[in-house]
């Protein structure tokens, strides 16, 4: 029948990738450790838990701590496909129904198979999460291509409160070297921001253990060309009513920075179309408050009163030199909204076309000191405390790891002298 069918295919695919599950880090080297051996089924592995972590003395990772934080956009996302799957299955019991030789035949093919429903969003959900962690994995092997091509680069150190870990690269850049046909818009668009604004790539996929009980992993690190570095992370997203940023995505880069002794780096998410895999968007967090993760409609203008009428002069008294008289306010109404100025937080680095194009060089002729990312780290530490609480996952690395020290505040976490450091920018050719 087709409703087994369907169900069997569903569930053969629908555990390629776990959907969801926590990450972790080890204490001692930053390295992932995001499954451990399954003791009940010897030679195979299961998801790291937080009881594993206590255990071992491991970090979550920064996307494990804010995952924590209900996401609205997420779990829209997560009931469209549920939406999806229910008809997927509707018209396959449809067509069984319609085959059926008596109504109560007809009338059982046609109550929803719950299992066929959920397996069949289980197999969405795993393909979306592949998609883009194949899309990842192609943009960093490119971007470690073009890393070892320069004749320097700013890379970053361990540090008192972190450690830094870099895997072994030779495999996955001779894996993903060769781009499929439907990714190479996304190439040249990368390709084409490095060019206008880009002075070095210092760091491709490096993971880190901070000391304030946390780790994870940077895709990108690079030296403006004004001096100023950045934290890059790309995202994919389907551009079907625009692109919208994650509530989680700023204080993401912003913990990070803090954590590799970058608190003021410029927080940047390159935005990638994963319908057409041919637009891309910047969107620098450095320039806004975490408050504002959506632009707000602008206000019209306050109708101005208008100016009283001038008294008339005395008809006996000589005229006398006066000023001009000032101009009145303009009024204004409703249907005459105020002109909108760009969102510098909103608008891309460059143009705004989102192929890499137009004057992106002009974003960053003067060097740049991040205005918000004490507001991005703070949204961050109180998610993070919630996280280690009975109310989150119940997990206090504090109370585990022997290294561990409590996450501080934002004027707090910028007294650490590993931050007074400043960058050198590579001689341009």
């Amino acid at each position: 029948m087709l409703k087994v069918s369907l169900v069997r295919r569903a569930l053969t695919t629908s555990t390629v990738l776990r959907a969801g599950g926590d990450h972790f880090y080890r204490s001692s080297n930053g390295a992932s450790c995001h499954e451990v051996p399954n003791k009940s089924k010897p030679g195979l592995v299961r998801p790291t838990t937080s009881a594993d972590a206590r255990k071992i003395l491991l970090y979550p990772s920064v996307t494990t701590v804010l995952g924590i934080v209900y996401k609205e956009a997420l779990e829209r996302w997560k009931q469209l496909m549920v939406l999806e799957a229910v008809e997927m299955v509707q018209e396959d019991q449809a067509k069984v129904a319609s085959l059926a030789r008596t109504v109560e035949d007809a009338i059982k093919a046609m109550r929803l198979d719950k299992r066929a429903v959920n397996a069949l969003f289980m197999r969405r959900t795993s393909e979306a999460a592949w998609l883009g962690s194949d899309v990842h994995a192609h943009i960093e092997a490119h971007l470690l291509q073009r890393m070892q091509q320069q004749p320097s680069r700013n890379t970053l150190e361990d540090t008192p409160i972190c450690v830094l870990y870099r895997a072994p690269t030779e495999a996955i850049v001779e894996r993903y070297k060769v781009w499929p046909a439907k990714y190479v818009a996304i190439r040249d668009a990368i390709d084409a921001w490095i060019d206008r604004n880009v002075a070095s790539i210092d760091e491709v996929e490096p993971s880190f253990a901070c000391n304030y009980g946390f780790g994870g992993k940077i895709d990108l690190v690079v030296t403006l060309k004004d001096g100023s570095r950045a934290i890059c992370d790309f995202k994919t997203q389907s551009k079907r009513d625009g692109f919208r940023p994650g509530e989680s995505w700023a204080p993401q880069l912003a913990a990070y920075g803090v954590a590799v002794g970058l608190p003021k780096a410029r927080l940047i998410n390159f935005v990638i179309d994963s319908a057409s895999f041919k637009e891309t968007e910047t969107i620098d967090w450095s320039m806004r408050a975490a408050a504002t993760v959506l632009k707000a409609p602008s206000k019209p203008k306050a109708v101005a009163a208008a100016a009283p009428a001038p008294a008339p002069a005395a008809p006996t008294a000589p005229a006398a030199p006066t000023a001009a008289p000032t101009a009145a306010p303009t009024a204004t109404t409703d249907d005459e909204p105020e002109d909108e100025e760009e969102d510098p937080a909103t608008a891309p680095i460059g143009n705004g076309n989102g192929n890499g194009s137009g004057d992106d060089e002009l974003a960053i002729q003067t060097p740049h000191e991040s205005k918000y990312n004490g507001s991005h780290w703070e949204h961050f530490r109180l998610t993070y405390l919630l996280w280690c609480s009975p109310l989150g996952r119940g997990y206090n690395p504090q109370l585990s790891v022997p290294q561990c020290i409590p996450i501080p505040e934002w004027s707090a976490a910028l007294q650490s002298p590993i931050y007074f450091q400043k960058p050198t920018v590579p001689k341009q050719e």
